[in-house]
């Protein structure tokens, strides 16, 4: 969990919370063994991870719905560190998953 309280709550596991300083926890709990990590974040805390250059891999689902405004997830040259692997579809759903490194 990303937040500014480190005393906030954490009912699940094996999730951690960082927050305090984000690129020393990151760079941290990147060097323990075990599973990659994953971060399921709105635009503005991803965008903060891909300026600090925290992201290895990105993977967008893009679900089509028409909201008719949002926040931007690319921006300020975020992008320029991640290429494009994989696109799929799902064509049930109509969502697409878009992969980049």
């Amino acid at each position: 969990m990303v937040t500014s309280r480190p005393d906030a709550p954490l009912d699940w596991r094996p999730a951690s919370t960082v927050g305090a300083d984000l690129t020393a926890e990151i760079a941290e709990l990147k060097r323990r063994p075990g599973k990659p990590l994953v971060l399921f974040a709105g635009a503005s805390t991803a965008r903060e991870f891909l300026r600090r250059e925290l992201v290895d891999e990105i993977r967008l689902l893009i679900f089509p719905v028409l909201l008719g405004a949002g926040e931007p997830l690319f921006t300020d040259g975020t992008r320029r560190n991640l290429r494009f692997v994989e696109s799929r579809a799902f064509p049930t759903s109509g969502v697409v998953l878009q992969s980049y490194r």
